[in-house]
């Protein structure tokens, strides 16, 4: 008795397999490379954040060092992480009759539109040394 020979089987994939595989891996490669924009994005937003709060604990700091403490509005330039930082700082009357409130404002532009970070200190009204 002769045994029929078996049929082979085509191998390899065929073109509707290949062409799903190939639209999975468009969509995870999109994917990936959406989520690595937005890393970009936060870890610059992240580098401007804390060279802007070291420029207004700087601020603070040079506040506190002074002589004298005047009340009122002033602001100036500094440069960190070769960028110009503008600052503003209100110096007002806390609660507290012996301290000065100290709010300070950082921007990222000179006309200061871009406000990067906004922080609060607070130092006696006069320096007791």
């Amino acid at each position: 008795m002769k045994i029929p020979p078996l049929k082979q089987l085509p191998r390899g994939f065929t073109l509707l397999e290949v062409l799903i595989a190939m639209v999975v891996i468009g969509i995870a490669l999109l994917a990936l490379a959406s989520t690595g924009s937005k890393q970009v994005n936060q870890l610059q937003q992240l580098q401007q954040q804390t060279l802007a709060h070291w420029v207004a604990q700087n601020v603070i700091t040079e506040f506190r060092l002074a002589s004298i403490h005047p009340p009122g509005e002033t602001s100036g330039i500094e440069k960190m992480g070769q960028q110009n930082w503008y600052w503003l700082l209100n110096a007002a009357a806390a609660s507290d009759p012996l301290l000065l409130r100290l709010d300070v404002q950082v921007y990222a532009d000179a006309g200061h539109q871009q406000l990067v970070l906004a922080e609060t200190g607070f130092s006696l009204r006069e320096n007791r040394r």
